[in-house]
């Protein structure tokens, strides 16, 4: 199991959750280890396509990473997130996009972490939290030139507030942010802006007082809701001292995937050689539009077998008061609403231990 857990909810205000997170775990075929790599979008709500930028920055983002695993970590990342903005500014022309903040684990036994745009990355302990990440806004960037300028903090953040300077999707130069993260005992938070508005001291508290990663990031979630809920909240969560070991365990062929809403295993099999001509065209169905694909027979020899293990919920989107919201209650798996746990098995998903501490 994975020492980590991810989550994400709508909030009480918007129309569409614009947040996308996952997990991908897999075998580099160069490598003796397994490579993980967690990453969190936030669709840009005042643009073009929010939802479909973010999705579409963590899909290229995830599908460049298995391309270059052979690569040193570092330059494997720098390349993702260059493709991946690459892959959002030919849709949108840069009048879309998405934040994006990643961490990745490989058999070199160093965590590395990328951000572009405001979601963060933190640092978190029972005493004490640090932001990893740099803030890519205005705000931010006036602020590095405050000496010069002769503002005070606070007018600058209500006179800029969180534009952003750049982001995935960007027509222009990126300047990715890279982080080292250090072995340290604790967790490594990935979170949106609508999961860390409740204030770092707040994320603080909730972690020194939940029992496990999963317990911490539905919290996360129940009090952006509770502070309003206004803006879509999504939350990763990574036990940094245990991470490593689940390098050890084995994908082989298998590329593991993992959402709030389910889990995905790519299968890479060998089936019998197939007599086509050495090329074909065949036709490829997308969002209704058809394009033409070159079939190569060096290629036919391996298939991809995807299964999706999916679970559907219902939520309660009327909330009067704090006694009308549901409480999820032990053993009653199905209430956890958009949250996987990785960590520990499904049955032990709804553990609440550690509420009557709160």
């Amino acid at each position: 199991m994975l020492p980590a857990a991810i989550a994400t909810d709508i909030g009480l205000v918007r129309k569409e959750n614009q947040d996308r997170v996952a997990v991908l775990k897999f075998r580099p075929f160069s490598k003796n280890k397994d490579m993980i790599v967690i990453a969190l979008a936030d669709g840009m709500g005042g643009m073009e396509g929010g939802a479909n930028a973010a999705s579409l920055t963590v899909s290229s983002f995830f599908t460049e990473i298995i391309k270059h695993s052979g690569l040193p970590i570092r330059q494997c990342l720098e390349i993702a997130v260059l493709k991946a903005n690459e892959s959002v500014l030919k849709v949108y022309n840069g009048n879309g996009g998405a934040t994006l903040s990643a961490l990745a684990v490989d058999d070199s036994d160093n965590i590395t972490a990328i951000n572009v745009g405001d979601s963060r990355i933190y640092s978190i302990n029972a005493e004490h939290i640090k932001q990893i990440s740099e803030d890519d806004t205005l705000a931010v960037l006036a602020k590095k030139y405050n000496e010069h300028l002769g503002s005070d903090s606070g007018v600058i953040d209500s006179r800029l507030g969180g534009e952003l300077v750049q982001f995935i999707g960007l027509d222009g130069v990126l300047e990715i942010h890279f982080h080292d993260i250090r072995l340290v005992p604790g967790v490594v938070a990935l979170t949106s802006d609508g999961a860390h508005t409740i204030d770092s001291n707040n994320l603080r508290k909730l972690y020194a007082h939940s029992n496990n990663t999963g317990v911490f990031a539905k919290r996360v979630i129940d009090l952006a809701s509770w502070f309003g809920g206004f803006d879509n909240a999504s939350i990763a969560v990574v036990e940094i001292s245990n991470i490593l070991s689940a390098l050890d365990v084995s994908s082989g062929d298998v590329i593991n995937l993992w959402d709030p809403f389910g889990e995905m295993k790519v299968i890479s099999v060998q089936p019998a050689p197939l007599d086509i001509p050495n090329s074909a065209t065949v036709e490829n169905v997308i969002d209704g539009k058809v394009t033409e694909l070159e079939c190569s027979n060096e290629i036919s020899n391996k298939k991809n077998v995807s299964k999706r293990k999916s679970r559907t919920k219902k939520k309660n989107s009327n909330i009067k008061s704090d006694e009308g919201r549901n409480v999820i209650e032990a053993n009653n798996n199905d209430k956890l609403d958009n949250i996987s746990q990785l960590d520990i098995s499904f049955s032990e998903k709804n553990s609440t231990k550690g509420d009557k501490d709160d």
